[in-house]
């Protein structure tokens, strides 16, 4: 099903996706440690309106907005300053979504957590062994010549997250709904696993089962699948030639 037209602000866009690409290439601009400007502000106020915590997010009132770097992933976001001197993260996802994320999405968010720092080693080794001069690799999905910045690792069909992580849970006999979530922490993007050892196990069963390629970030979800399943997928491992 497409997902519907939102407004924020004074910005109207078609879908949610075009909402999403929107938000992803302004936090580009920035760099962590950046001031967000009056402009984008006042957009990522009508955004912030728009999440399901909102009053809990903004507390004593919005200052201003910066972008730094989420440790939990390794990569920017937006921050929220307020006038109290008090700070706190959130997450444009979930305010272009207007929803909480059920438990199934938060179970797979933490699952993802657990086997990043895989994934970006993958993406260090490619680079590695395929970029060219400028820091160019070529994209699965379209053959262009992308940066580092431009993309991201992605898993190879049929083979996706969600398979191997259904299959984890079926060697276990667990369903989804069943895996418990610690307890929410301020400044955390997502949530983390309470079993623990259901993620140590988790990340060694996913490096076996694992097959990677670097993709473009701003390709639509569902054009980007369509990309991937077609027969001649360009094999990222094999590019020797740049």
């Amino acid at each position: 099903m497409a997902s519907r037209g939102i407004e924020i602000g004074a910005c109207c866009f078609a879908t949610q996706d075009a909402a999403k690409s929107f938000i992803r290439a302004m936090l580009a601009r920035y760099a962590p440690g950046d001031r967000v400007s009056d402009k984008d502000a006042a957009f990522l106020t009508a955004l912030l309106a728009r999440h399901p915590c909102c009053d809990e997010k903004v507390g004593a009132g919005v200052d201003h907005f910066e972008v730094a770097l989420v440790s939990r992933y390794s990569s920017k976001g937006f921050y929220l300053f307020r006038r109290d001197g008090s700070s706190t993260d959130f997450s444009y996802l979930r305010c272009v979504a207007g929803a909480e994320p059920s438990h199934k999405q938060l179970v797979s968010q933490a699952f993802r957590h657990v086997v990043r720092p895989d994934i970006y080693a993958a993406r260090e080794r490619f680079f590695a062994e395929h970029a060219d001069a400028s820091g160019h690799v070529t994209c699965a999905a379209t053959g262009e010549r992308i940066t580092r910045e431009e993309g991201h690792m992605d898993h190879v069909p049929p083979k996706t997250f969600e398979v191997i992580l259904d299959a984890f849970l079926c060697s276990l006999d667990r369903h989804i709904d069943s895996v418990k979530l610690a307890p929410s922490r301020n400044h955390q993007v997502g949530r983390d696993l309470a079993e623990g050892w259901l993620g140590d196990a988790f990340r060694k069963f996913h490096r076996r089962m694992a097959e990677l390629d670097f993709i473009k970030s701003e390709l639509n979800l569902a054009k980007a699948q369509a990309h991937r399943i077609v027969p001649g997928r360009i094999s990222l491992r094999d590019d020797r030639s740049h």
